[in-house]
């Protein structure tokens, strides 16, 4: 996951609050921004190695 901070501030202090799988391995976050108060998703492609 790429650090990137709170979209709304910038806040590095954030916590994920749920993950969803779909079946294509990709995977949707609910992030929390402890700062603002505010909340955002992030798409994350999960890589599996065999």
């Amino acid at each position: 996951m790429k650090d990137e901070g709170c979209p709304t501030c910038g806040s590095k202090n954030f916590g994920i609050l749920e993950i969803e799988n779909d079946l294509k391995g990709l995977s949707k976050w609910k992030m929390h921004c402890y700062n603002c108060n505010k909340f955002w998703y992030s798409s994350h492609q999960q890589i599996y190695e065999e």
